[in-house]
Protein backbone atom coordinates (compact mmCIF):
# COMPACT_ATOMS: atom_id res chain seq x y z
CA UNK A 1 0.00 0.00 0.00
CA UNK A 2 2.87 2.31 0.85
CA UNK A 3 4.50 1.58 -2.53
CA UNK A 4 1.32 2.46 -4.43
CA UNK A 5 0.93 5.73 -2.51
CA UNK A 6 4.53 6.69 -3.25
CA UNK A 7 4.11 6.01 -6.97
CA UNK A 8 0.89 8.08 -7.06
CA UNK A 9 2.66 10.96 -5.27
CA UNK A 10 5.60 10.82 -7.68
CA UNK A 11 3.32 10.88 -10.74
CA UNK A 12 1.34 13.81 -9.32
CA UNK A 13 4.53 15.75 -8.57
CA UNK A 14 5.89 15.18 -12.09
CA UNK A 15 2.63 16.37 -13.66
CA UNK A 16 2.67 19.50 -11.47
CA UNK A 17 6.30 20.17 -12.48
CA UNK A 18 5.52 19.93 -16.21
CA UNK A 19 2.61 22.36 -15.83
CA UNK A 20 4.82 24.93 -14.13
CA UNK A 21 7.82 24.35 -16.40
CA UNK A 22 6.54 23.52 -19.90
CA UNK A 23 9.86 24.39 -21.57
CA UNK A 24 12.08 22.41 -19.23
CA UNK A 25 11.93 19.29 -21.44
CA UNK A 26 12.40 18.88 -25.21
CA UNK A 27 9.23 18.80 -27.33
CA UNK A 28 7.73 15.40 -28.10
CA UNK A 29 8.92 13.65 -31.29
CA UNK A 30 5.62 14.06 -33.13
CA UNK A 31 6.02 17.85 -33.04
CA UNK A 32 9.46 17.70 -34.65
CA UNK A 33 8.59 15.40 -37.52
CA UNK A 34 5.26 16.82 -38.58
CA UNK A 35 5.64 17.69 -42.29
CA UNK A 36 3.27 20.65 -42.08
CA UNK A 37 4.79 22.16 -38.95
CA UNK A 38 6.39 25.58 -39.38
CA UNK A 39 8.46 24.78 -36.29
CA UNK A 40 10.15 22.12 -38.42
CA UNK A 41 10.67 23.67 -41.86
CA UNK A 42 11.29 27.20 -40.67
CA UNK A 43 9.77 30.59 -41.28
CA UNK A 44 10.85 30.68 -44.93
CA UNK A 45 8.27 28.01 -45.79
CA UNK A 46 5.49 29.92 -44.07
CA UNK A 47 5.99 33.48 -45.26
CA UNK A 48 8.00 33.45 -48.45
CA UNK A 49 8.40 30.24 -50.41
CA UNK A 50 6.51 26.98 -50.99
CA UNK A 51 8.32 23.96 -49.59
CA UNK A 52 8.00 20.32 -50.50
CA UNK A 53 9.67 17.35 -48.87
CA UNK A 54 10.48 14.28 -50.92
CA UNK A 55 12.94 11.45 -50.27
CA UNK A 56 14.28 13.21 -47.17
CA UNK A 57 15.16 16.34 -49.17
CA UNK A 58 13.31 19.63 -48.83
CA UNK A 59 12.85 21.77 -51.95
CA UNK A 60 12.42 25.46 -51.15
CA UNK A 61 10.99 27.29 -54.18
CA UNK A 62 11.75 31.01 -53.97
CA UNK A 63 11.85 31.74 -57.72
CA UNK A 64 10.52 35.02 -59.12
CA UNK A 65 9.68 36.50 -55.73
CA UNK A 66 11.27 39.91 -56.27
CA UNK A 67 13.91 39.17 -53.63
CA UNK A 68 16.51 41.96 -53.55
CA UNK A 69 18.54 40.76 -50.56
CA UNK A 70 19.06 37.40 -48.92
CA UNK A 71 18.22 39.07 -45.61
CA UNK A 72 14.58 38.93 -46.75
CA UNK A 73 14.52 35.17 -46.18
CA UNK A 74 15.78 32.83 -43.47
CA UNK A 75 17.48 29.42 -43.68
CA UNK A 76 15.21 26.36 -43.76
CA UNK A 77 15.23 24.07 -40.74
CA UNK A 78 15.99 20.83 -42.50
CA UNK A 79 19.11 18.63 -42.76
CA UNK A 80 19.34 18.65 -46.59
CA UNK A 81 17.55 21.00 -48.95
CA UNK A 82 17.54 22.53 -52.43
CA UNK A 83 17.23 26.31 -52.45
CA UNK A 84 15.78 27.79 -55.65
CA UNK A 85 16.34 31.54 -55.96
CA UNK A 86 16.24 31.95 -59.75
CA UNK A 87 14.55 34.96 -61.35
CA UNK A 88 14.96 37.39 -58.48
CA UNK A 89 16.69 40.78 -58.20
CA UNK A 90 19.94 39.91 -56.44
CA UNK A 91 22.79 42.05 -57.82
CA UNK A 92 25.67 41.22 -55.50
CA UNK A 93 26.61 38.39 -53.15
CA UNK A 94 28.18 39.65 -49.92
CA UNK A 95 30.49 37.81 -47.47
CA UNK A 96 28.87 35.26 -45.15
CA UNK A 97 25.37 35.64 -46.58
CA UNK A 98 25.06 31.84 -46.76
CA UNK A 99 26.87 31.10 -43.51
CA UNK A 100 23.71 29.61 -41.93
CA UNK A 101 22.65 27.62 -45.02
CA UNK A 102 24.74 24.59 -44.13
CA UNK A 103 22.10 22.11 -45.31
CA UNK A 104 21.98 23.36 -48.91
CA UNK A 105 23.05 20.74 -51.46
CA UNK A 106 21.75 22.54 -54.58
CA UNK A 107 21.61 26.32 -54.98
CA UNK A 108 19.95 28.03 -57.96
CA UNK A 109 20.91 31.69 -58.45
CA UNK A 110 20.32 31.90 -62.19
CA UNK A 111 18.52 34.77 -63.97
CA UNK A 112 19.21 37.34 -61.30
CA UNK A 113 21.21 40.54 -61.79
CA UNK A 114 24.40 39.35 -60.04
CA UNK A 115 27.39 41.44 -61.11
CA UNK A 116 29.87 40.57 -58.39
CA UNK A 117 30.57 37.82 -55.89
CA UNK A 118 32.59 39.10 -52.95
CA UNK A 119 35.19 37.03 -51.14
CA UNK A 120 33.58 34.69 -48.64
CA UNK A 121 30.10 34.90 -50.14
CA UNK A 122 29.78 31.09 -50.11
CA UNK A 123 31.09 30.49 -46.60
CA UNK A 124 28.85 27.98 -44.85
CA UNK A 125 27.99 25.98 -47.98
CA UNK A 126 30.32 23.11 -47.17
CA UNK A 127 27.85 20.49 -48.43
CA UNK A 128 26.84 22.25 -51.65
CA UNK A 129 27.13 19.94 -54.65
CA UNK A 130 25.51 22.00 -57.43
CA UNK A 131 25.69 25.74 -58.02
CA UNK A 132 23.80 27.51 -60.83
CA UNK A 133 24.85 31.08 -61.67
CA UNK A 134 23.66 31.17 -65.27
CA UNK A 135 22.12 34.24 -66.93
CA UNK A 136 23.66 36.87 -64.68
CA UNK A 137 26.08 39.75 -65.31
CA UNK A 138 29.35 38.36 -63.99
CA UNK A 139 32.46 39.62 -65.79
CA UNK A 140 35.23 38.04 -63.70
CA UNK A 141 35.86 34.81 -61.81
CA UNK A 142 38.52 35.54 -59.19
CA UNK A 143 40.83 33.13 -57.41
CA UNK A 144 38.64 33.39 -54.31
CA UNK A 145 35.21 33.50 -55.95
CA UNK A 146 34.32 29.91 -55.04
CA UNK A 147 36.06 29.80 -51.67
CA UNK A 148 34.27 27.43 -49.30
CA UNK A 149 32.74 25.17 -51.97
CA UNK A 150 35.06 22.19 -51.55
CA UNK A 151 32.21 19.70 -52.12
CA UNK A 152 31.04 21.25 -55.39
CA UNK A 153 30.55 18.77 -58.25
CA UNK A 154 28.54 20.83 -60.76
CA UNK A 155 29.06 24.50 -61.66
CA UNK A 156 26.95 26.36 -64.23
CA UNK A 157 28.09 29.89 -65.15
CA UNK A 158 26.89 30.18 -68.74
CA UNK A 159 25.28 33.26 -70.35
CA UNK A 160 27.22 35.82 -68.35
CA UNK A 161 29.77 38.42 -69.51
CA UNK A 162 32.85 36.62 -68.22
CA UNK A 163 36.01 37.71 -70.04
CA UNK A 164 38.60 36.85 -67.38
CA UNK A 165 39.12 33.74 -65.24
CA UNK A 166 42.00 34.02 -62.79
CA UNK A 167 44.47 31.10 -62.72
CA UNK A 168 43.32 29.59 -59.39
CA UNK A 169 39.59 30.18 -59.72
CA UNK A 170 38.88 26.42 -59.67
CA UNK A 171 41.99 25.15 -57.83
CA UNK A 172 40.11 24.31 -54.60
CA UNK A 173 37.25 22.52 -56.35
CA UNK A 174 38.76 19.05 -56.13
CA UNK A 175 35.42 17.29 -56.72
CA UNK A 176 34.22 19.40 -59.66
CA UNK A 177 33.13 17.20 -62.56
CA UNK A 178 30.87 19.43 -64.67
CA UNK A 179 31.77 22.99 -65.66
CA UNK A 180 29.45 24.93 -67.97
CA UNK A 181 30.95 28.19 -69.28
CA UNK A 182 29.34 28.50 -72.68
CA UNK A 183 28.23 31.82 -74.15
CA UNK A 184 30.53 34.14 -72.26
CA UNK A 185 33.21 36.51 -73.57
CA UNK A 186 36.27 34.35 -72.99
CA UNK A 187 39.14 34.82 -75.42
CA UNK A 188 41.72 32.82 -73.49
CA UNK A 189 42.21 30.50 -70.53
CA UNK A 190 45.10 30.60 -68.04
CA UNK A 191 47.71 27.87 -68.15
CA UNK A 192 46.92 24.88 -65.92
CA UNK A 193 43.47 26.26 -65.08
CA UNK A 194 42.10 22.72 -64.61
CA UNK A 195 45.22 21.18 -63.05
CA UNK A 196 43.52 19.92 -59.90
CA UNK A 197 39.99 19.61 -61.29
CA UNK A 198 38.66 16.12 -62.23
CA UNK A 199 36.37 17.35 -65.03
CA UNK A 200 34.28 14.90 -67.01
CA UNK A 201 32.26 17.59 -68.85
CA UNK A 202 33.53 20.98 -70.06
CA UNK A 203 31.32 23.29 -72.10
CA UNK A 204 32.98 26.31 -73.74
CA UNK A 205 30.68 26.81 -76.71
CA UNK A 206 30.12 30.35 -77.82
CA UNK A 207 33.56 31.54 -76.69
CA UNK A 208 36.55 32.39 -78.88
CA UNK A 209 39.15 30.61 -76.81
CA UNK A 210 42.85 30.89 -77.55
CA UNK A 211 44.53 27.54 -76.98
CA UNK A 212 48.02 27.47 -75.50
CA UNK A 213 49.39 24.10 -76.52
CA UNK A 214 53.12 24.45 -76.01
CA UNK A 215 55.14 22.65 -73.31
CA UNK A 216 52.66 19.78 -73.06
CA UNK A 217 53.83 16.16 -73.50
CA UNK A 218 51.58 14.99 -76.34
CA UNK A 219 50.87 11.32 -77.02
CA UNK A 220 50.94 11.21 -80.82
CA UNK A 221 48.83 8.14 -81.55
CA UNK A 222 45.73 7.20 -83.54
CA UNK A 223 43.56 9.28 -81.20
CA UNK A 224 45.26 12.48 -82.41
CA UNK A 225 44.15 12.08 -86.02
CA UNK A 226 40.90 13.94 -85.40
CA UNK A 227 42.85 16.63 -83.53
CA UNK A 228 45.28 16.98 -86.43
CA UNK A 229 42.39 17.43 -88.88
CA UNK A 230 40.82 20.02 -86.59
CA UNK A 231 44.06 21.97 -86.14
CA UNK A 232 44.51 22.02 -89.90
CA UNK A 233 41.03 23.51 -90.32
CA UNK A 234 41.26 26.48 -87.93
CA UNK A 235 43.09 29.77 -88.00
CA UNK A 236 46.70 29.48 -86.88
CA UNK A 237 46.27 32.72 -84.93
CA UNK A 238 44.05 30.85 -82.52
CA UNK A 239 46.96 28.71 -81.33
CA UNK A 240 49.90 29.64 -79.15
CA UNK A 241 52.83 27.24 -79.40
CA UNK A 242 53.26 23.95 -81.22
CA UNK A 243 51.96 20.47 -80.55
CA UNK A 244 55.22 18.57 -80.05
CA UNK A 245 55.14 14.79 -79.66
CA UNK A 246 56.47 13.35 -76.43
CA UNK A 247 55.50 9.74 -77.12
CA UNK A 248 55.86 7.30 -78.81
CA UNK A 249 59.66 7.34 -78.95
CA UNK A 250 59.77 7.18 -82.77
CA UNK A 251 57.96 10.53 -82.98
CA UNK A 252 59.58 12.20 -79.97
CA UNK A 253 60.35 15.88 -80.58
CA UNK A 254 58.43 16.18 -83.85
CA UNK A 255 55.73 18.79 -84.49
CA UNK A 256 52.30 17.29 -85.07
CA UNK A 257 51.97 19.53 -88.11
CA UNK A 258 54.88 17.64 -89.73
CA UNK A 259 53.66 14.15 -88.82
CA UNK A 260 51.52 12.30 -91.34
CA UNK A 261 48.37 10.45 -90.38
CA UNK A 262 49.99 7.16 -91.32
CA UNK A 263 52.85 7.87 -88.91
CA UNK A 264 50.34 8.63 -86.18
CA UNK A 265 48.52 5.37 -86.76
CA UNK A 266 50.64 2.89 -88.77
CA UNK A 267 48.19 0.03 -88.31
CA UNK A 268 45.64 1.73 -90.57
CA UNK A 269 45.89 1.56 -94.35
CA UNK A 270 46.90 4.68 -96.22
CA UNK A 271 43.74 4.24 -98.32
CA UNK A 272 41.69 4.87 -95.19
CA UNK A 273 42.97 8.43 -95.07
CA UNK A 274 42.68 9.08 -98.80
CA UNK A 275 39.32 7.44 -99.53
CA UNK A 276 37.32 7.84 -96.33
CA UNK A 277 36.81 11.10 -94.44
CA UNK A 278 37.50 11.19 -90.74
CA UNK A 279 34.56 10.76 -88.41
CA UNK A 280 33.69 14.22 -87.08
CA UNK A 281 33.85 14.94 -83.40
CA UNK A 282 30.29 14.68 -82.18
CA UNK A 283 28.49 16.02 -79.12
CA UNK A 284 27.64 12.48 -78.11
CA UNK A 285 31.25 11.31 -78.08
CA UNK A 286 32.78 14.43 -76.58
CA UNK A 287 29.96 15.90 -74.45
CA UNK A 288 30.40 19.12 -76.43
CA UNK A 289 28.44 20.23 -79.47
CA UNK A 290 29.85 22.31 -82.26
CA UNK A 291 28.59 25.79 -82.82
CA UNK A 292 30.37 26.78 -86.03
CA UNK A 293 32.44 29.55 -84.49
CA UNK A 294 35.84 30.48 -85.86
CA UNK A 295 37.43 28.33 -83.18
CA UNK A 296 35.51 25.16 -82.43
CA UNK A 297 36.56 24.28 -78.88
CA UNK A 298 35.05 20.80 -78.89
CA UNK A 299 38.54 19.40 -79.37
CA UNK A 300 39.55 20.64 -75.94
CA UNK A 301 38.26 17.38 -74.49
CA UNK A 302 40.48 15.47 -76.89
CA UNK A 303 43.44 17.63 -75.91
CA UNK A 304 42.95 16.88 -72.22
CA UNK A 305 42.48 13.18 -72.91
CA UNK A 306 45.70 12.99 -74.90
CA UNK A 307 47.61 14.71 -72.12
CA UNK A 308 46.03 12.33 -69.59
CA UNK A 309 47.13 9.35 -71.68
CA UNK A 310 50.75 10.41 -71.90
CA UNK A 311 50.83 11.17 -68.16
CA UNK A 312 49.72 7.63 -67.42
CA UNK A 313 52.45 6.30 -69.69
CA UNK A 314 55.07 8.42 -67.97
CA UNK A 315 53.82 7.40 -64.52
CA UNK A 316 53.13 11.01 -63.52
CA UNK A 317 49.60 11.03 -62.16
CA UNK A 318 49.87 12.74 -58.80
CA UNK A 319 48.00 15.92 -57.94
CA UNK A 320 51.24 17.91 -58.18
CA UNK A 321 51.78 16.97 -61.80
CA UNK A 322 51.44 19.84 -64.27
CA UNK A 323 49.07 17.75 -66.35
CA UNK A 324 47.19 15.55 -63.91
CA UNK A 325 43.86 15.74 -65.71
CA UNK A 326 41.13 13.13 -65.39
CA UNK A 327 39.55 11.70 -68.50
CA UNK A 328 37.00 14.28 -69.63
CA UNK A 329 35.34 11.85 -72.01
CA UNK A 330 33.93 9.45 -69.43
CA UNK A 331 30.46 8.10 -69.79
Amino acid sequence: MVGVSFFFFLSLSLSFFLVLHPLSLPPPPWLLISSDSIEYYGEICDNACPCEEKDSILTVSCENRGIISLFEISPPRFPVYHLLLSGNLLNRLYPNQFVNYTGASILHLGSNDIQDIETGAFHGLRGLRRLHLNNNKLELLRDDTFLGLESLEYLQVDYNYISVIEPNAFSKLHLLQVLILNDNLLSGLPNNLFRFVPLTHLDLRGNLVELQLEENPWNCSCELIALKDWLDSISYSALVGDVVCETPFRLHGRDLDEVSKQELCPRRLISDYEMRPQTPLSPESLHLSQKGTALDVSCILLLLKSMRDVNSQLGDSGPGSPLSYSDVNQE
